[in-house]
């Protein structure tokens, strides 16, 4: 099994059977305890018979008496059991009557003058002394009544009881299948009431369901230092590439229709690795020789200044300020503009506004996508300035952490400014790959001789760029208004 699919798996392991697992080991350790500080309990078993005596007594009257003495064998049964015998039995052992007194108990069969006597206690020996001393105590309680006749009811042992060798509690077996299956049951319970009240998105058909949009592609689950740097190196992993390479065909084909190609990377309300999305987006697109300008438009907190340092020497304000639109520098086809979030001042989105939306203009003309990073829906009003800007919004949805209503709000909102939703793009949902019928493409470290087409519809052998111009033209200097 492949390191993805086994992360896959032990994700959903953990998500689906984690908390009765945990239920039926907490059970099972419960039982254990249960067991260990329960004091054991001894039973031992004497038996004795019933019989009726009497002076010169006839054939008739021996039947008699044995009918009599099946007769009075439940009455015998429950005296057995009676205060009055457990006391004398006490007394004549020499133990504290709170030892014996609900410590006796008898059955009989009917039809048969046979009671057997049974007895618990702390320890083997002491259950079988107050069981044959039970029977005993039954003798002389019963030598005060008589019968018509004269006969005389009394009983004899039949079966003294010895020592048993093994406790009759605890029932570790039993005490561990009832633990495990109550440890299993609150589990199952508990699972199931965390699935009714988690409000996070988990699996692609929930995210299309609650937000009635297209999951583009799935990222697998990333660590979590690469929200803020090194795309470039996780961009090398095949399995990020290949991820990317999907939804960049996505786009190529869901913004076909779009004059210019000026996509608005964000999320709902946390960051949720929309930064990571968009470095890594921006890569995808170069990675298949087209013209790419990433723009941070997070001016108060700016994030994709760490995946691309180098970049750093040369910010959005400045650009906007001087109003020169720097050209890429040799072979590379990715420009970035990052972000100085010691040039920024309060309401900076709301005074850019104008020079910015020249800029993206500017930069559409020039290049085949400009991809913008923008604060959360949720999270302020720079994204209301941007978005009028942009020909398109990618939303960034991190499965396992953002929650339902506030994506379904960022949605909305996004649909009351009149912008087009091209679709989601989910991190952190291993193991479900959206099946895009041409995603799969080559990685970083084997690149095709023959790229796609760009959306202009020319073969890479005649490069242009929206507008007519080569691209020798369009990526020369130049100023906006």
């Amino acid at each position: 099994m492949s390191k993805f699919s086994f992360i896959a798996v032990s994700h959903a392991v953990l998500r689906h059977a984690g908390l009765p697992l945990l239920g039926l080991c907490v059970g099972l350790v419960g039982a254990q305890a249960v067991t260990e500080f329960t004091p054991p309990t001894f039973e031992a078993t004497s038996s004795m018979v019933v019989t009726t005596e009497g002076v010169n007594r006839r054939a008739n009257e021996a039947l008699a008496g044995l009918t009599l003495a099946q007769s009075l064998a439940p009455t015998i049964a429950q005296l057995a059991e009676s205060r009055e015998v457990a006391l004398d039995t006490a007394n004549a052992l020499g133990l504290p009557p709170e030892m014996v007194v609900g410590h006796l108990d008898s059955t009989f069969e009917p039809g048969v003058q046979i009671i057997s006597v049974h007895a618990t206690a702390r320890s083997g020996t002491q259950a079988a002394a107050i069981a044959n001393a039970a029977i005993g105590a039954v003798s002389r309680q019963l030598a005060l009544l008589r019968t018509g006749a004269g006969d005389t009811i009394t009983t004899r042992p039949l079966d003294r009881a010895s020592p048993p060798s093994r406790p009759t509690n605890p029932r570790p077996p039993l005490n561990a299948a009832f633990g495990g299956l109550a440890g299993l049951l609150a589990g199952l319970g508990l699972s199931r009431m965390r699935a009714r009240l988690d409000d996070r998105l988990r699996d692609l058909s929930q995210i299309e369901a609650q937000l009635g949009l297209p999951v583009l592609t799935v990222l697998p689950r990333l660590p979590r230092r690469f929200a803020y740097r090194h795309a470039r190196m996780l961009f090398s992993r095949n399995d990020v590439a290949e991820a990317i390479n999907a939804g960049v065909a996505a786009l190529t084909v869901l913004t076909t229709s779009q004059p210019r190609r000026r996509l608005l990377v964000t999320s709902s309300h946390d960051d949720d690795s929309k930064a990571l999305v968009a470095a890594l987006l921006a890569l995808g697109f170069a990675h298949h020789d087209d013209r790419v300008t990433l723009v941070e438009g997070q001016l108060r907190r700016p994030a994709i200044n760490g995946h691309f340092p180098e970049a750093a020497g040369r910010t959005l304000q400045q650009v906007l300020a001087d109003g020169h639109v720097p050209a890429p520098t040799g072979h590379e086809t990715i420009t970035v503009l990052c972000g100085d979030p010691n040039e920024c001042t309060p309401g900076s989105a709301s005074t850019y506004g104008e020079p910015l939306g020249a800029l993206l203009r500017t930069l559409a003309d020039r290049d085949d996508t400009v991809i913008v990073h923008t604060p959360p829906v949720l999270a302020g009003a720079d994204l209301a300035v941007l978005a009028q800007h942009v020909d398109g919004v990618v939303l960034v949805v991190r499965t396992g952490v953002t929650r339902k209503a506030l994506a379904r709000r960022a949605a909305l909102l996004l649909q009351r400014l009149g912008l087009p939703l091209v679709g989601v793009i989910a991190v952190g949902a291993d193991g479900q790959r959206f099946p895009w019928a041409f995603a799969p493409q080559d990685s970083p470290a084997s690149r095709s001789a023959e790229p796609p087409l760009r959306r202009t519809g020319q073969h890479p052998q005649t490069p242009s760029v929206p507008g007519g111009r080569t691209r020798e033209e369009a990526s020369q200097p130049k100023e906006f208004a």
